[in-house]
């Protein structure tokens, strides 16, 4: 009498799933693998700031300085230190800008959309595409 815990139970329980479970398990753990890539982007050596429209920068990133930028509301306080930048005072309302916390990857985004200023991080990685255009 085989117990399952015999030497083959494993190949019996890998006879249970179909050919379709197999694969969708595969192509869910490549697709996860593959997400997981993008914390491990390069981490950026600069950003460039936009307000309204309009590029500032690129500004390096490694080194300790506060600048100010003046969209529609009024100064919005950037802060770059130890290899990230930060929003630490912005006239919008709600400020999620400042809430949302420092940035150093490459393509990271910071935004203050009421004061109509975006951050971002460049560097040596290339540009990605859109995620998606919405009309």
């Amino acid at each position: 009498m085989d117990s399952m815990f015999s030497q083959g139970w494993w190949r019996e329980l890998w006879c249970l799933p179909t050919l379709g479970d197999k694969i969708l398990v595969a192509v869910s753990l490549i697709t996860g693998l593959l997400a997981f890539g993008v914390p491990w982007s390069d981490e950026g050596r600069a950003y460039q700031v936009r307000v309204a429209g309009q590029l500032h920068g690129p500004y390096p990133i490694a080194e300790f300085v506060t600048r100010e930028f003046e969209g529609p509301l009024g100064l919005t306080l950037l802060v770059a230190e130890h290899g990230s930048i930060s929003v630490v005072s912005s006239p919008c309302p709600q400020r999620v800008c400042v809430r949302s916390g420092s940035i150093k990857r490459v393509g990271e985004l910071l935004a203050c959309l009421p004061n109509l200023v975006v951050v971002e991080v460049v560097g040596s990685s290339p540009k990605r595409g859109f995620d998606a255009v919405v009309r």
